[in-house]
């Protein structure tokens, strides 16, 4: 059950929602307008608000307004109350992001319908939020450390024994420090990335006329560099066609390493990786093929940020952003993806992009 608040100045009603709720186990606290709502929201956390449109001192509209303007009502429920009447406050109430409203007079049933639906949407919601606060907590300071441990190792010994090892040692524990370094800052830039994509209008603030020219060769001396350590006893087969495309260079390059590292890290080491990129019509079809362990239906479903599935099993690395990343970057874009995955038998991840226009 849930912790509901009710704004309503008519007496009568407002009682017997209050009634009505608070039979079905629920917790309410009522007010006669919008600014005792307010006040209410002082002391009492709602998880759903039901307020009537018009009332004295401030209306249902500008309740709303407040509560939004101040981030209190970004995930908590909001259903209108109105009159039949008041088409074009309802109008505006839903245009600000109000979640339902009801015309007066409703039936109780269709009260409590809209309001299990909602606290039900409202619970799902938080569940998510949870669950991501909580694979934030295990996994980003996890994937910070690592490589510093190599870091701060490696150079501790460099700084205390510099003078007795050899040449090749001194080498290699800077390519490790190097590696790790690396691998520290695309975990960072991967973080910032994805702040940006979510908090910045990334498509209108990108230059009308950024393009990526894809290009066979360049791609593969990139995915080389990057991935020389994955690919040491791998094969990444290249097989693509080049054209221009509507999404700025370094989203690209992105997509790309992150889905030939992804079909790396998750498949044997016998086995090898193919990239293929074609022409279609106004599109540009990327697709990677590995035959590597696969995703369920319900893995693909339930690809979120910092969600890694059978993590212990694989013992992979990453923070679980990679997919979360491209999936919002083609939406940005206009593009799609595809994901073709069984359990066991590898994954097909097909990307489109939209063409440049031929002037």
């Amino acid at each position: 059950m849930g912790r509901i608040l009710i704004a309503e100045d008519d007496n009568s009603l407002r009682e017997n929602i209050s009634l009505l709720l608070s039979s079905e186990g629920h917790e309410v606290v009522s007010a006669g307008d919008g600014l005792e709502a307010l006040n209410c929201l002082e002391t009492f956390n709602p998880e759903l608000i039901i307020s009537d449109i018009m009332m004295p001192r401030m209306d249902g509209i500008e309740l709303f307004k407040t509560l939004k303007k101040e981030n209190k009502v970004d995930f908590i429920p909001f259903i209108f109350l109105t009159a039949k009447v008041d088409l074009n406050n309802i109008r505006e109430g839903m245009n600000l992001g109000a979640d339902d409203y009801l015309t007066k007079p409703f039936k109780s049933k269709d009260l409590l319908s809209t309001v299990d639906i909602r606290l039900k949407k409202s619970y799902s919601h938080n569940n998510r939020l949870e669950a991501l606060s909580k694979n934030i907590a295990l996994y980003v300071p996890h994937e910070l450390r690592t490589p510093l441990v190599s870091i701060l190792g490696y150079s501790e010994i460099l700084k205390e024994e510099y003078s007795s090892l050899s040449n090749n040692q001194v080498v290699e524990m800077l390519d490790s420090i190097n590696y790790s370094g690396q691998r520290l800052l695309e975990r960072i830039e991967k973080f910032i990335l994805y702040s940006e994509l979510l908090t910045t209008d990334v498509k209108n603030n990108s230059s009308p006329n950024e393009f990526c020219n894809i290009l066979s060769s360049e791609i593969e001396i990139d995915i080389t560099q990057y991935l020389r350590e994955e690919m040491k006893e791998r094969e990444v087969k290249f097989n693509i066609s080049e054209a221009v495309v509507k999404i700025p260079q370094r989203y690209v390059n992105f997509i790309l390493r992150e889905l030939i590292q992804n079909a790396l890290k998750f498949s044997p080491k016998d086995t090898n990786v193919l990239i293929e990129g074609r022409v279609n019509n106004s599109n540009y079809i990327l697709t990677v093929t590995d035959h590597g362990y696969g995703l369920s239906k319900n893995q693909i479903q339930e690809i979120s940020p910092f969600r890694q599935f059978d993590r212990q099993k694989h013992q992979q690395v990453g923070n679980g952003l990679g997919l979360v990343i491209i999936k919002r970057i083609i939406d940005i874009f206009s593009g799609s993806i595809n994901i073709d995955s069984v359990t066991g038998n590898g994954t097909i991840i097909t990307v489109s992009f939209p063409q440049k226009e031929n002037n």
